[in-house]
């Protein structure tokens, strides 16, 4: 079977914590040699053409380096329409969880906490293989190479289990619930190489659009709407969304 690159960029908005209501996790996919390059083109150019109009430095003293375009900035709904429409071009996804039900055990302890979002990183990887599967793109017998382009924010674990040889357990070897003896099938059954991957997302565009798209999906999780009304919303901007819990 054929080598499979595939690369996902994420950012985060809100903190998994008793402070706020929704954590949301969001980036973007790409599976193709030249997808990423020709995307970070595209929303470079677009970001350059914006982010004065975001920058307190005056004309006479502009030392032409703008701050980051983050989604947080107060920006014109007109130019984050702009964006969002390059970003959706790409295979998209996002994590939404809702703090008010997890549990508060969970919440308190910095460990558990990590371990939860470790959980929630392989789950939605999981599901994006599927679909990737099911839609023909690549095959279950592949050999993958996974790259995770993180912001310089490594996730938490507790020692013993790191994310990465957490999903390649999830997607080689399939999991067994000893107590129910019932086993789930491996997702992948050709070799799988992992790779984390920490960038300063000053210098790095595709870490940006999925920090815009990380903020405006929490944009829609915060909103007085009722919560099925957010979740169809939030479809609507993403290829594929794991709600937890």
């Amino acid at each position: 079977m054929a080598q499979v690159t595939i690369q996902l960029c994420l950012d985060d908005s809100g903190k998994l914590n008793a402070n706020d209501d929704w954590t949301v996790y969001a980036g973007l996919v790409f599976y193709q040699k030249e997808s990423r390059n020709s995307f970070i083109r595209k929303y470079k150019s677009a970001v350059e053409s914006l982010k004065c109009k975001y920058c307190h430095q005056k004309p006479d003293s502009c030392t032409k380096k703008c701050p980051e375009l983050k989604s947080n900035v107060g920006i014109h709904p007109r130019h984050r329409r702009r964006l969002l429409n390059i970003i959706k071009n790409e295979y998209t996804y996002a994590v939404v969880i809702n703090n008010n039900n997890v549990y508060p055990h969970i919440l308190s302890d910095k460990h558990s906490r990590g371990r939860y979002i470790d959980y929630a990183h392989k789950m939605i990887i999981k599901q994006i293989i599927r679909d990737l599967i099911a839609k023909n793109i690549i095959n279950r017998n592949d050999d993958i190479r996974l790259f995770l382009y993180f912001d310089e924010q490594p996730t938490l674990t507790n020692g013993y289990y790191d994310l990465s040889s957490s999903i390649r357990e999830e997607l080689l070897y399939g999991i067994t619930n000893y107590n129910y003896n019932i086993s789930f099938r491996p997702t992948l059954a050709g070799k799988l190489e992992i790779s984390l991957c920490y960038f300063d997302s000053r210098f790095h565009y595709d870490i940006q659009a999925a920090d815009m798209l990380a903020g405006t999906i929490r944009q829609i999780a915060i909103s007085k709407n009722q919560i099925s009304d957010k979740k169809d919303q939030i479809k609507k901007n993403v290829t594929t969304v794991l709600f937890m819990p």
